[in-house]
């Protein structure tokens, strides 16, 4: 049982098209916090309005029973794409006045990360490997936002980007494995 939320700012659907089309997952978009009560996987996904969606999710109930779900239910697990990546860490930085006038925010706090606004949007193909399977994923980037993390595993380790060798860090994950993030768009 798969949840997505459904941001008011969603973008990027099309990361969710692999899940939908697997005969064993029963994959849903929910904006109630009632819809998450049986979820084996929550999803935030990418946004166009990371912290105007932070503030819905919070508003909303959703932020307090996807936290709950976690405390409660050993099996849940959260998965964070872009915005939603972002999301997940201890706060979320607009200096630059990119979506918010200079404001910052506190995220979910739920990876030891700070997220912070740039001008310059990345806008890169990917590939990369998982870093507990080995497996390969390609995908694309697209964002405002360079994210800096302490003492965290990587969840993915970025070898190309626009097709040349390059080395980087693809996302972060929990300790336990149960809570992770990425930027790369396209990963399922």
């Amino acid at each position: 049982d798969v949840a997505v939320i459904k941001l008011p700012h969603i973008s990027n659907f099309t990361d969710f098209d692999a899940l939908e089309k697997e005969p064993d997952v029963s994959l849903s978009y929910v904006d109630t916090p009632d819809a998450l009560r049986h979820a084996d996987v929550i999803i935030i996904p990418g946004t166009k309005n990371t912290l105007g969606d932070l503030r819905w999710l919070k508003e909303t109930g959703l932020a307090a029973r996807v936290l709950s779900a976690l405390k409660t239910r050993s099996h849940c697990m959260l998965i964070g794409i872009c915005g939603g990546f972002q999301m997940l860490g201890r706060e979320i930085r607009d200096e630059q006045g990119i979506e918010s006038y200079g404001k910052k925010s506190l995220a979910l706090g739920l990876l030891p990360m700070v997220t912070h606004f740039e001008r310059e949007k990345i806008l890169a193909q990917v590939r990369a490997r998982e870093n507990g399977s080995g497996l390969e994923v390609e995908g694309y980037e697209i964002h405002h936002g360079r994210t800096e993390a302490l003492h965290m595993r990587e969840a993915f380790k970025i070898f190309s980007r626009q097709g040349k060798k390059t080395k980087g860090n693809g996302g972060y994950r929990s300790k336990d494995g149960r809570i992770w993030g990425s930027y790369i768009h396209g990963l399922f």
